[in-house]
């Protein structure tokens, strides 16, 4: 692929680019005035099936450089700015989230499904974002504390 890239590598960049976004789609669904059954299959689709179906015909179409290129731009190292940016927004979205779920349990918070479904899809969204700011460092960190490394006696 020289200069211009083609068609299907456009196309394909499309769909992941719509696959990665799908779930956001699924906020709306309920302001479509549509049926319970209707609404929770569309819903469905945007969170669960849509997302996957679109990544996977995109891969295919945009080809394997597209796909390094993607993965290398997504999970490259952070700095030490961009790392604090993420860990604070995913540290307060995940605080935010605790302290609205018991602030609405408890009536102080007195909002509707709609209102609430979007404040908590903002605040995942944020979450989500500042998960993917971190970058590689991040999930080295998870990886390790996941991992059994046995424990040191002394001598």
């Amino acid at each position: 692929m020289s200069g211009k890239k083609s068609l299907k590598y456009k196309i394909g960049m499309g769909l992941i680019f719509f696959g990665m976004i799908c779930p956001l789609f699924s906020f709306l669904v309920p302001f479509l005035n549509l049926s319970t059954t209707m609404s929770s299959t569309i819903i469905a689709f945007l969170m669960v099936g849509g997302p996957e179906l679109f990544l996977i015909a995109g891969g295919a179409l945009a080809g394997k450089e597209a796909l390094d290129s993607i993965k290398h731009r997504l999970f490259k190292p952070a700095g030490k700015t961009r790392y604090t940016i993420g860990m604070v927004l995913f540290i307060s979205g995940v605080l935010i989230n605790w302290v609205l779920i018991y602030l609405v349990l408890t009536d102080v918070v007195g909002l509707d499904h709609k209102s609430l479904l979007v404040i908590v899809g903002s605040i995942d969204i944020a979450s989500i974002t500042g998960l993917l700011l971190m970058g590689t460092e991040f999930f080295s960190k998870c990886k390790r504390l996941f991992t059994w490394e046995g424990i040191e006696t002394p001598k």
